[in-house]
């Protein structure tokens, strides 16, 4: 989660019921799907192979990958319009979250362009040129936000118009910086395709159990609670994430970093994994402890009384974020050096405790139960993820 999705999604709590916001909830968990499924088939192979490309195959990799996404936005868009087109009861839960689709493939694909283009930037080591466009969409982003809030025209479609257009205005900004660079080879999109999915089938399947393991919670709540416990537990996880958009600068910097210089160096690599764990730990440390004494007067703050109560869900949720951090590095990690294969096998398991640990205690206690299952499946995903570090790290030296 970035700033600028931070403070949107606390000023369209602010601005609209709390019903609403749990469609907001449920539609953002789509969109951060379908980027998944991106990520896994075109952003992170590139971000991989990119050291060994020549200028040639760089440039059509990334001409190819646009190619791709905008496949994934269209088909995205096409499954959308399907599922809406099926909706028979406008006014139940789920018909209002169908009715809201449209608005959702909306945001879609200048949201995958945008993400695409960054992460295409970054794998280069262009990392000034990622941030200008990142930087100027997120203070956009924010100020509209901002300036509709305060004439009251916050609405959810408001919203995901504003992120629609400005996320567009990015991707033509990164499109403009890289368009030298830019190949389009139709006969090898498929064999792309492929080569991408060479790794990107272990960083797919990656995509397919980490949706369960993190996007299954609001889902769980709709059926066995309520849209108004959605809003809460995504007011809560939105919270939690205040200090993400620095997770995702670290590692979105560590990773292309790691894959340019392991070189079969596993002192080297293990240095940077180390050093950016301990980068990440001081300040999600503290945010861990000031987050979880002042959880009640943090909710009030940001969202008004109309989520007052969900201090102890928040704590959780911050203790789940805290463990996300030390984790992710061992992420970037694995990928460097092509065994997405152990995280796999981590996001299997914890997807598995959340089918079932998750669904038992979100049934029997809500959202606590929710804050509970998420600790412990982060927890156990994490360890995972270290004893294999370690045991590479070993079998190496």
């Amino acid at each position: 989660m970035s700033l600028a999705t931070f403070i949107i999604g606390v000023l369209v709590a602010r601005s609209v019921s709390v019903d609403d916001y749990g469609i907001f909830v449920l539609g953002w968990s789509l969109v951060l799907t379908i980027q998944g499924i991106q990520r896994g088939l075109v952003v992170l192979p590139f971000t991989v192979y990119c050291p060994k490309m020549s200028a040639s195959e760089k440039g059509q990799h990334l001409g190819n990958g646009l190619i791709h996404t905008l496949i994934l936005g269209l088909i995205s868009l096409a499954l959308f319009t399907l599922a809406t087109a099926q909706n028979t009861d406008e006014s139940s839960e789920l018909g209002k979250l169908l009715q809201a689709l449209p608005l959702i493939s909306l945001v879609i694909l200048p949201f995958l362009l945008r993400e695409q283009l960054r992460s295409t930037a970054l794998a280069k080591l262009d990392f000034l040129g990622s941030a200008k466009s990142n930087i100027s969409a997120s203070l956009l982003i924010i100020a509209g936000a901002t300036l509709l809030y305060q004439k009251q025209l916050l609405t959810l479609n408001n919203a995901y118009i504003l992120i629609a257009l400005i996320s567009f205005f990015a991707s033509l900004l990164l499109l403009y910086r890289q368009k030298s660079h830019l190949k389009i080879k139709i006969r090898a999109l498929w064999p792309d395709l492929k080569h991408n999915f060479k790794i990107g089938k272990w960083i797919l399947i990656n995509a397919i159990t980490y949706t369960l393991l993190t996007q299954a919670y609001p889902w769980l709540l709709l059926w066995f609670q309520d849209q108004s416990t959605v809003a809460a537990y995504g007011a809560c996880l939105a919270i939690a994430g205040a200090l993400n958009p620095l997770l995702r600068g670290v590692t979105t910097y560590a990773l292309p970093r790691m894959s340019h210089g392991h070189n079969d160096n596993p002192e080297a690599l293990m240095r940077m994994l180390w050093k950016t764990v301990t980068i990440l730990a001081i300040p999600f440390s503290l945010w861990t402890i000031l987050g979880s004494i002042f959880a009640e007067q943090i909710m009030n703050f940001f969202y008004t009384d109309k989520y007052a109560g969900y201090g102890l869900v928040l704590s959780l949720l911050i203790l789940k974020t805290l463990i996300e951090s030390l984790s992710a590095p061992l992420i970037s990690a694995l990928q460097a050096i092509h065994r997405p294969d152990i995280n796999t096998g981590s996001l299997a398991i914890g997807a598995l405790i959340t089918i079932t640990l998750g669904t038992y205690l979100t049934k029997e206690f809500g959202l606590i139960g929710v804050g509970i299952a998420a600790v412990s499946a982060t927890l156990i995903t994490s360890l995972w993820r270290l004893y294999f570090i370690r045991k590479l790290y070993k079998d190496t030296v």
